[in-house]
């Protein structure tokens, strides 16, 4: 009862960015691009670097993260998939870096390392996690906080989305890439569920055939 102005209802299929662009409309203020002017301290970077450095990465070739968590395990995608992502991939010359978050996102992430035998990212802080993925060629991530930085960077970005929106969550800029297989039961946002489906149909084919299209593509 304490606004005095209210915008009009904002369909849900739209970007969540756009989507908040538009509170500005009440001011008169008409604004459709996106731009994030984010400034990460050098010492972070350097951090990053130095830790990268102890696990083999010398700069030389693309860094490609791998984010297997997310904080809804309907949106983490399946450690065997991502082994067979990563054997595709391996052929590609890049350095690959598993990266996780919490203890739980980390147990998915030790798993996928044992099979894989693609390297751990060391434990960063907030800061160097945005560091990282600054420093990275390309992003494969599924919903969550890494997808989001990257995508404020401007650093390629395959997505891979179950339950929720590509469309209104997902990456904005036209070069990125999206997996994602929509069903009846598609856009539901549940953080559980017993079939999983919606990821179930998301091929590793297919998320190294967008991985390694957009890696030629920006060469």
């Amino acid at each position: 009862m304490f606004y005095t102005d209210r915008l009009e209802e904002v369909p849900e299929t739209i970007h969540v960015i756009d989507k908040n662009l538009r509170l500005l409309t009440l001011l008169e203020i008409t604004e459709t691009q996106y731009e994030f002017p984010l400034v990460l301290p050098d010492e972070h970077s350097r951090s990053v670097k130095e830790k990268l450095r102890k696990i083999g990465y010398d700069g030389k070739k693309k860094l490609v993260v791998l984010n297997v968590g997310a904080a809804w395990k309907t949106k983490r995608w399946f450690a065997e998939n991502w082994v067979e992502l990563i054997n595709m991939l391996k052929p590609q010359d890049l350095f690959l870096l598993i990266l996780w978050g919490n203890e739980e996102e980390k147990v998915l992430a030790e798993e996928v390392k044992e099979k894989s035998q693609v390297p751990l990212s060391p434990d960063f802080s907030l800061k160097e996690v945005m560091a990282l993925v600054k420093e990275s060629s390309l992003l494969i991530s599924g919903d969550t906080f890494a997808l989001q930085v990257a995508c404020a960077f401007f650093r390629l970005v395959v997505g891979i989305f179950g339950p929720t929106n590509p469309g209104r969550n997902g990456p904005f800029s036209p070069q990125d890439r999206v997996a994602f297989h929509e069903m009846e039961c598609s856009y539901c946002y549940k953080r559980s569920c017993s079939s999983l489906e919606c990821l179930k149909k998301i091929t590793p084919k297919e998320v190294a055939a967008l991985s390694i299209q957009l890696l030629e593509e920006n060469a």
